[in-house]
C-alpha cells in the first residue's frame, strides 16, 4: 500500500484475546436527511484522551518489519503516553503494540523514513532518552507525524530484562 489514508485499513487477526482498558472518546455527531450524511468531528480543547483498547482491525500497512503483534501490555506503558502528550489537543486510540529484537533506533528511523515518504511530516521527536529502575536501564522515546488533521504516533521502550522494543501505534485526530 502505497499511501497512507485512513480510509484504507488493513485486516490482521490476533493470536490471543488483547487486554484492554478503555477511555471514552467523544463520538462524532451525524444528521440524516434523504439525499445526505452530514458528519461533524468533535471538539477537543486542551486535552488528549487515549483509548487504549487496541485495534486488530487496522494499522494501515505501516507495521515494522521482523515485528510481531503483542496483546498483554502492562497499563505502566500507557502512562509514557499520556506523559509525551503534553498539551497537544487530539483524540487518539491505539491501532497495535508490536515488539521487535531491533533497537528503538532503527525502529523509529524506519517509521520516520516510511511516513515521510507518504506526505507526513514529525510533529515532535524526542530522542531515546534512558530511564534508570532497580530492573536495569531502560530506553524510551517517541515521534508523532501529522498530515492534514490525521496524525500517527510512534512510542517505543527498550526493554533491558528481555532484552526487546515494544513500540505501539497510535492514531491521532488533530485538533
Amino acid at each position: 500500500m502505497d499511501i497512507f489514508t485512513p480510509d484504507e485499513p488493513t485486516t490482521s487477526e490476533p493470536t490471543s484475546e488483547p487486554t484492554t482498558s478503555t477511555t471514552t472518546t467523544p463520538e462524532p455527531t451525524t444528521t440524516s436527511s434523504t439525499t445526505s450524511t452530514t458528519t461533524s468531528e468533535p471538539t477537543i480543547q486542551n486535552t488528549y484522551e487515549v483509548s487504549t483498547e487496541v485495534s486488530t482491525q487496522n494499522t494501515y500497512g505501516i507495521v515494522y518489519p521482523n515485528s510481531r503483534p503483542i496483546y498483554n501490555i502492562p497499563d505502566y506503558y500507557n502512562n509514557m503516553i499520556k506523559v509525551s502528550m503534553g498539551d497537544i489537543s487530539v483524540s487518539m486510540s491505539i491501532l497495535g503494540y508490536y515488539e521487535t529484537s531491533d533497537t528503538i533506533n532503527k525502529v523509529l528511523n524506519w517509521y520516520i523514513t516510511k511516513l515521510t515518504s507518504m506526505g507526513y511530516y514529525i510533529v515532535e521527536y524526542i530522542p531515546p532518552v534512558k530511564i534508570s529502575s532497580p530492573y536495569g536501564v531502560y530506553e524510551y522515546s517517541y515521534v508523532i507525524f501529522e498530515k492534514g488533521d490525521y496524525g500517527i504516533g510512534i512510542w517505543a521502550v527498550r526493554d533491558p530484562i528481555e532484552g526487546r522494543t515494544i513500540y505501539w501505534i497510535g492514531e491521532i485526530f488533530v485538533e
